[in-house]
């Protein structure tokens, strides 16, 4: 490999979004006669959809073209797991796909693996084609078990973690928002993320989820986290103290979808609601540009809405979800005496503890309120909750 072209890949790694390298290194792979060349400046010229229909036709045509003749040997490591060699077994073998590829200016751009294994995760880490990946989607990463107790094992992330190839990263998803699966991840997950500087949306639904070293990840440009825990709590402290997350507009804690089946057993009790936690994340000093918040966090109740009515944050708020909260009538009252309830675009109060009482409170100041609510002891999870295929929502 030539020293321009290691130059010029080393630009694009730095700066991927600059067109002008972009095309210099198109120019480059095409004097050296690689095909890649030609399909990298057609990528550049689809980027301006005000030209005539018909040459945008032509162009897209020659791109498929190009791709579909040379996508496998430009894929590297990826290739034999976007395209496997198999025997086909049923109908599903013959149209599911394990790991699906988005190209981007001649680069892989997004990866999406539904089940992620050894092998496919250690041709991405290794796949120069990915060097500017912007986007990582897994959905399951579990592995048959080989002991004859059947306990589950699941494929690390350590060797992606420690791979150039997730320094570009812009969003990454591990689950599915409408699955009744879940990942398990050790502090790998905080590996990966904290190299991963220019990140703006990180979606996690796991179990074994260690959350405090994404918590405490430098992301200044994280514009939306999701997590959805099994875990007994989430460190909420962490964020309020990261001073990086002053773009932080979404936010969504979630440790109620996977309650246990048996609240009074002590082995899965969660910890309660914690004033001073909560105090610190109210509060922060950072996390200015939060807009719309959900916690659905046993224990929270009427204690953590008072809480955050009495802190600054209330007053930046444009949506708040509290589903699941064990909120009461007297927290639906403190709601409703705020002044700032009324104006929120949405406020999800779902599967609380609320009476006609509450839930009227509420409507006398302009806000409707579900009656999908606990009056008595125990919690419900409707199967609609866990109904497979949604889209993640960022």
């Amino acid at each position: 490999m030539s020293s321009t072209r290691e130059g010029l890949e080393a630009a694009l790694a730095a700066t991927p979004d600059d067109a002008a390298t972009h095309a210099a290194y198109a120019d480059l792979l095409i004097e050296e006669d690689d095909p890649r060349g030609e399909f990298i400046r057609l990528q550049l010229a689809l980027e301006d959809r005000d030209q005539a229909a018909e040459r945008l036709r032509a162009m897209e045509q020659k791109a498929y073209q190009l791709r579909q003749q040379h996508e496998r040997e430009w894929l590297g490591p990826l290739g034999p797991h976007v395209f496997p060699e198999r025997r086909v077994r049923s109908v599903d073998d013959m149209v599911s796909t394990n790991v699906e590829v988005t190209w981007w200016r001649g680069w892989v751009h997004a990866i999406r693996i539904h089940h992620l294994t050894e092998a496919n995760r250690d041709a991405l880490a290794e796949a120069p084609i990915a060097r500017l990946l912007q986007e990582l989607e897994v959905r399951r990463n579990d592995v048959a078990p080989t002991d004859r107790r059947q306990v589950p094992i699941f494929t690390e992330l350590t060797p992606l973690g420690k791979s150039p190839n997730v320094r570009n990263l812009r969003r990454i998803v591990f689950g599915s928002e409408a699955t009744w699966h879940l990942l398990s991840f050790d502090d790998d997950v905080g590996d990966l993320v904290r190299r991963t500087p220019h990140l703006e949306h990180l979606f996690i639904q796991a179990h074994g989820f260690i959350p405090t070293p994404v918590f405490s990840a430098k992301l200044p440009h994280l514009r939306s986290l999701h997590v959805t825990s099994s875990d007994h709590r989430l460190p909420i402290a962490i964020l309020g103290l990261n001073a990086t997350l002053g773009q932080l507009q979404r936010l969504h804690l979630d440790l109620v979808q996977f309650m246990p089946a048996d609240p009074s057993d002590p082995e899965t009790q969660r910890e309660p609601f914690i004033p001073s936690d909560f105090t610190l994340f109210f509060e922060s000093e950072s996390l200015t540009g939060l807009r719309h918040l959900a916690l659905r966090m046993p224990g929270f109740g009427d204690a953590g809405v008072e809480s955050l009515l009495a802190s600054p944050m209330i007053a930046r708020l444009e949506g708040l979800d509290l589903c699941r909260c064990e909120i009461t009538d007297e927290g639906a009252e403190l709601l409703a005496r705020h002044p700032r309830i009324a104006d929120l675009e949405f406020l999800h109060l779902d599967n609380n503890y609320l009476s006609p009482v509450g839930i009227d409170a509420l409507a006398a100041v302009g806000v409707v309120v579900s009656e999908r609510q606990f009056f008595a002891g125990g919690w419900q999870v409707d199967d609609e909750d866990f109904a497979d295929g949604g889209e993640i929502p960022f």
